[in-house]
């Protein structure tokens, strides 16, 4: 079974030796990209619909962007965030690790 990317990250955060709270890191990075999933989902629909959609998402009304949006849909650009977003995080840090950093984690996405 593939690792998810919260359990992907947990362990890169491992490998670099993170130091500070990796539990609020690690939220913060799912927050920003269900919003980003969410935004890049919206963009595909007409204004009228997206005003909809935001509207049930204001009220809380899952249901209502249920007639929208399916969770298959919702959770394929879900995944699909989360796997850039991870990839570009590794990106950014790549050239402060050190080579055994960068081989631990090369291994670790590599499966």
């Amino acid at each position: 079974m593939q690792p998810t990317s919260k359990e992907l990250l947990l362990e890169i955060l491992g490998i670099i030796r993170y130091t500070k709270n990796k539990d609020r890191f690690i939220q913060e990075f799912e927050a920003m990209n269900h919003l980003e999933a969410i935004t890049n989902l919206l963009e595909k629909f007409p204004q009228d619909i997206r005003e909809k959609i935001k509207l049930f998402a204001f009220k809380k009304n899952i249901e209502g962007i249920k007639d929208y949006i399916s969770s298959d849909t919702y959770g394929e650009e879900l995944r699909k965030v989360s796997e850039k977003e991870l990839k570009s995080i590794i990106e950014v840090m790549t050239p402060i690790l050190s080579f055994d950093q960068r081989q631990k984690i090369h291994r670790l996405m590599s499966h």
